[in-house]
């Protein structure tokens, strides 16, 4: 008796699974809200990334700069004095209300000078995403992930 490999039985079973519904499944609200949460967060990566500074003061609140005067220059500072940037996000709580999403991230800033060793700074925050269109952050709270490299 020949045995069949556990990945062809788990193909067949999910090719058998997928063709028993008569219409495709449709996400939730809420699952849409997380995938838009998500994008806001890949927008910044991807912004952070290719030194995009205006598209990213943009994502954050409109009085970032009077809670943190600090934030502006600091974020320039990080992308203007590296050669590489990144940031990296992982979320470890949404709470969602009708108006926003209150979302606990860790995250993790690398930056790559022409010479030296890299600076890697992690941290915590919470930040508050408004449910607009396109979603933009209006609050933040904990570490923030601009302006980590010293002046």
């Amino acid at each position: 008796m020949k045995k069949t490999p556990a990945l062809a039985m788990l193909l067949a079973l999910a090719a058998a699974a997928s063709s028993c519904g008569p219409e495709a499944v449709k996400p939730t609200a809420d699952m849409e809200r997380l995938a838009s949460v998500r994008r806001v967060l890949n927008d910044i990566s991807a912004d952070y990334r290719e030194r995009r500074i205006d598209a990213l003061l943009a994502r954050l609140p409109a009085d970032a700069d009077k809670a943190d005067p600090t934030l502006r220059p600091g974020l320039k500072r990080d992308l203007e004095r590296h050669e590489k940037g990144s940031i990296d996000f992982e979320v470890r709580w949404v709470r969602m209300t009708d108006a926003e999403s209150s979302v606990t991230l860790h995250w993790t800033v690398t930056l790559t000078p022409s010479k030296g060793s890299p600076l890697e700074r992690k941290g915590t925050a919470v930040w508050t995403i408004a449910r607009a269109d396109p979603p933009r952050i209006t609050r933040m709270a904990g570490d923030s992930p601009f302006g980590v490299s010293p002046p």
